[in-house]
């Protein structure tokens, strides 16, 4: 941790007679000196980097791309395993693609099987399937390096879905791999590059580890209820970051946002003290730590919720636990939750005995389709409007919408930020003299302009950098 010692001198030397040769006292002279430690924060710099080089000296690449890809099939099957889906399961799952046996033919089949699968990744079973498809895409790349491969989008995906301790071994054996199989692949830059970072990422989650560790160590020695709960907030932070990449983590993850759940009314408590001591108790409880939370104890939690600047921060592990349980569509659960949220302020108040479903939204009810001409490009200008020429999908709306007899103003972001602008005006100009709005005697959309103002020179400046505004002066 950084610390900043400041050493303040300060003296006043007066010169009354001899000394002064026009007889005038001297300012007194302020000096300060400004010294910043930085001991810790370099120390733990060069802790870090020593791990990293020593992470990197004990990584052992495999010998050659069969030793790799069967390296990495063992990291598949782990994978397979904590997403709920036994290796068996997955594969007969692939099996039954019927995937063709032409290379050429069966390369775009796997580009787009993955990217199917991968959009349902929601779910466990599928998304297990988009990656087992994506281990096949660059198996077939590594027993085929004689062909020009345009891209490698099986390691990719591998890429964004290995990043965790337990993956990392197999995600660097096969990118090295790469590496070594096509030196001259347009790719091999950015690939280099990559495999630094994943290092990287693997050191720093190997101390986050650490780190975690040492917080659970903490929490069986913390006192407090708000000393737990600043822990907890850490410990959850670790594990949702894990349970992202291993759903194996899940139960863990639940276990401790109930710990926390079940401190929040001492934490809020805590949490408000500076309003329920005055200063002089506050001095007292330096010198007996043990009184504050005698006193706090005897304290109704009602009691705190009635204080004038009664707040409650944001709690990570309830939003956390709500997600989950969404996720898992458990009602039961979401509606025990809302109702602790409620009862401590951090929700709006659900009635306990609340029993009817919840009106389901049903976006098709202001939504409609409709059917537009493709040009045949790629990118923006997919469509065709009206006329016949290509545009972009806003554009073929708004064309059709005009067909329609509708007239179509787009604004985009930049209108939210003309109205915020003209909102705050006199705050916006605060200080800057008497300023005159002028006024407003056009509304003229240009794409994504938005209309045009009166102002003068110092508000055009001003408005133009904040509300990205057009202006005339008067």
């Amino acid at each position: 941790m950084e610390t900043i010692i400041v050493i303040v001198v300060g003296y006043f030397l007066y010169k009354v007679f001899s000394g002064n040769k026009n007889g005038k006292k001297e300012e007194p002279v302020l000096t300060v000196s400004v010294h910043v430690d930085n001991s810790g924060w370099e120390e733990a710099k060069k802790q870090k980097a020593n791990s990293l080089k020593s992470l990197k000296k004990s990584f052992k690449p495999a010998p050659d791309n069969e030793t790799a890809l069967t390296d990495t099939f063992s990291t598949l099957a782990a994978f397979h395993e904590n997403h709920g889906h036994p290796l068996s399961e997955i594969e007969d799952s692939v099996k039954s693609l019927n995937l063709p046996d032409d290379l050429t033919k069966l390369e775009a089949v796997l580009k787009k099987e993955i990217n199917r699968f991968y959009k349902q990744r929601d779910n466990l079973k599928s998304k297990a399937i988009a990656i087992h498809l994506s281990y096949e895409h660059a198996r077939l790349q590594l027993q085929n390096p004689e062909h020009e491969w345009k891209s490698f989008a099986g390691l990719q995906k591998l890429q964004s879905n290995w990043k965790a301790e337990e993956y990392f071994n197999g995600l660097l054996t096969m990118m090295i791999a790469f590496k070594n199989t096509f030196p001259n692949s347009s790719n091999a830059e950015k690939l280099t590059s990559d495999i630094e970072r994943m290092f990287e990422l693997w050191n720093s989650q190997n101390i986050a580890r650490e780190n975690f560790e040492a917080q659970v160590k903490a929490y069986n020695t913390a006192q407090t209820a708000s000393d737990k709960h600043f822990i907890i907030l850490s410990i959850i932070e670790y594990l949702d970051r894990r349970y992202k990449f291993n759903p194996s983590y899940k139960d863990e993850l639940i276990s401790w946002c109930l710990k926390d759940i079940d401190l929040y009314e001492d934490f809020l408590k805590s949490f408000h003290d500076h309003e329920l001591f005055t200063t002089e108790q506050q001095m007292n409880f330096y010198d007996n730590p043990g009184l504050k939370e005698k006193k706090l104890e005897a304290i109704s939690f009602d009691w705190v919720k009635k204080l004038k600047n009664y707040m409650v921060p944001r709690l990570n592990s309830y939003d956390v636990l709500s997600a989950i349980y969404e996720a898992d569509g458990n009602s039961k659960q979401v509606q025990w939750l809302e109702n602790i949220g409620a009862h401590i302020g951090y929700t709006d108040d659900v009635s306990v005995e609340q029993s009817e479903e919840k009106e389901v939204f049903d976006h098709k009810t202001i939504t409609r389709e409709i059917e537009i001409s493709k040009s045949g490009q790629k990118g923006k200008l997919a469509f065709l409007d009206s006329k016949g020429e290509a545009c972009s999908t806003e554009s073929a709306f708004k064309d059709h919408a005009e067909q329609q007899g509708w007239h179509v103003m787009r604004a985009e972001v930049s209108f939210w930020q003309a109205m915020f602008c003209l909102t705050f005006w006199d705050e916006v100009f605060e200080g800057m003299g008497a300023l005159h709005k002028g006024r407003i005697f056009h509304m003229i959309f240009l794409g994504e302009k938005t209309f045009i103002l009166t102002g003068n020179k110092k508000s055009i400046a001003v408005m133009n950098r904040l509300g990205r505004l057009i202006f005339l002066t008067s």
